[in-house]
């Protein structure tokens, strides 16, 4: 298993995508930079790095505007890119694994391995950019700013300092997006991998999200908030269940894969 782990993470984590999801990344880091120093300057209040990265980081809360949403689905949907190649680039060697049933538990374990890899590496990517880019651009401190504290008071009634909390959403951040992108991986098999699926879903979650935004439905039908943080501000005594549910909803799409393989026929 770990020969097949190693062969797809060196075929997935290509370095020109890697390049290029950093690109973006720094993109919507200078956007939030731009966005955070305008909205300071107009208040006339002061702001640091740990402002900065709650913006770009953080999530959305549910009166985010839909150029907040844009950002954040920016951030999220790329991860989709290595879904979708996990199964694609090697795939001559996936089919050989895939007709023989005593193999296909070990590949399929394999692929669910590499993709949690895959996103552990996405997300110390995205925060280590941004963190650099807070440094550059915003001063730093050990203590919140009185921005965070006029905009999000219950985060300072936590008495917890910013590299806890952020410790917390980095935890929160990767579960998150391991659940969002084993959700997807998991519908690859029902539908050959094929890039309709994958549209189908992002759209779908797209919708589910805007729809939490408005309150309409419970964050845990909308994917692309999983691995959101500002929105459970208001509720952060229940913060660590959210992690609880995304690692659940990982158990339950690696449960439901494993059953469509034992029950796949092969022609």
């Amino acid at each position: 298993m770990s020969k097949l782990i190693k062969v797809d993470l060196l075929s997935t984590l290509r370095p020109r995508l890697l390049w290029i999801i950093t690109a973006l990344f720094v993109i919507l880091g200078l956007t939030h930079s731009y966005k955070l120093s305008y909205n300071s300057s107009i208040e006339n209040i002061t702001v640091n790095i740990w402002d900065f990265l709650l913006l770009s980081v953080g999530g959305l809360g549910t009166m985010a505007s839909l150029w907040d949403y844009l950002g954040w689905i920016s951030l999220i949907v790329p991860i989709i890119l290595f879904v979708h190649h996990l199964r694609e680039a090697n795939r001559s060697l996936d089919l050989f694994m895939f007709v023989r049933s005593s193999s296909r538990l070990f590949w399929w374990l394999a692929k669910v391995i590499t993709l949690a890899i895959i996103v552990v590496v996405y997300s110390l990517l995205l925060f280590l950019v941004h963190l650099l880019m807070g440094v550059f651009f915003f001063s730093y401190s050990i203590e919140w700013s009185s921005y965070t504290a006029e905009m999000y008071p219950q985060l300072i009634d936590l008495n917890l300092g910013p590299i806890a909390v952020f410790s917390f959403i980095f935890f929160l951040f990767v579960s998150g997006l391991l659940a969002f992108s084993m959700i997807a991986q998991t519908l690859s098999l029902f539908w050959q991998n094929t890039v309709v699926v994958y549209v189908v879903f992002l759209i779908t979650s797209v919708v589910l999200g805007k729809l939490y935004l408005t309150e309409t439905l419970s964050r845990v039908i909308s994917p692309l908030h999983y691995a959101s943080f500002v929105d459970l501000i208001p509720k952060l005594s229940e913060s660590w269940t959210y992690i609880g549910i995304n690692l659940g909803i990982c158990l339950i799409a690696i449960l439901i894969s494993i059953w469509k393989l034992r029950n796949a026929n092969i022609s």
